[in-house]
């Protein structure tokens, strides 16, 4: 491979990378912090943070976003899964169910990305990024 295929890799790369921590931050600052902390509070617990999911783990239920981890007043950590403390037998919003699955929108991002620079290539440079 040239060495402008190995940038062009790079910076998709990198880019599918940011729009995936944006989409995870965005998901995790909107929903699952709040509903993790009201779950917590309305029980008698303390937040202590979001376990994400992991795609390499089969679950046995059909709908797995990640957990809360969850502190009790004797110290006694628990972990409630997110579906749980949303109260909702579905889980969450369809969008923020998406970028929770961070997996699905690396794999989404890199490939609109690496189109978005092919066409910018053929826009700019008039021929077709080989």
């Amino acid at each position: 491979m040239k060495l402008r295929h190995w940038v062009n890799l790079v910076v998709v790369g990198l880019t599918a990378g940011l729009l995936t921590y944006l989409a995870l931050h965005w998901a995790i600052t909107s929903y699952v912090e709040p509903t993790c902390q009201h779950y917590a509070e309305s029980n008698g617990l303390t937040y202590i943070k979001y376990i994400p999911l992991d795609p390499t783990i089969n679950s046995h239920t059909l709908i797995y976003e990640g957990d809360c981890q969850l502190r009790a007043s004797n110290s006694e950590v628990q972990t409630v899964s997110l579906v749980k403390a949303g109260g909702t037998r579905y889980g969450a919003p369809l969008l923020v169910s998406l970028a929770l699955s961070w997996h699905l929108v690396f794999g989404a991002s890199f490939i609109g990305a690496a189109l978005i620079l092919a066409m910018l290539i053929r826009v700019f440079t008039g021929k077709p990024a080989a």
